[in-house]
């Protein structure tokens, strides 16, 4: 993966502020996830991403799919969630679990 590439059309790069996204494991380079998008009277919507890039000011996203209609994230174990800010929630699939 290229650490350098900026972030542009299939990329975002979201600002971490003060939160400490290193001691999460759903934040390792190259980890598979879902990007959810939650926002007051909205659907629920969500993105297919790879965590491309650990910043000290924030986490770059590379899309890998379309917008998709998500599963609801009742259904997504806590300990896969890490909400990024009021309406950003990344998930991934604990691999660990049985």
């Amino acid at each position: 993966m290229d650490a350098e590439a900026p972030p542009s059309d299939g990329w975002m790069k979201i600002p971490t502020h003060d939160l400490d996204v290193s001691s999460c494991g759903g934040f390792t380079v190259g980890r598979r996830g879902r990007l959810y998008f939650k926002a007051p009277s909205l659907r629920l919507a969500a993105i297919d991403a790879i965590v491309w890039r650990l910043d000290r000011d924030g986490v770059v996203f590379r899309f890998i799919g379309t917008h998709v209609a998500p599963p609801p994230l009742e259904i997504v174990p806590r300990e896969c969630q890490y909400r990024l800010s009021n309406s950003l929630i990344w998930t991934w699939e604990d691999t660990h679990r049985a």
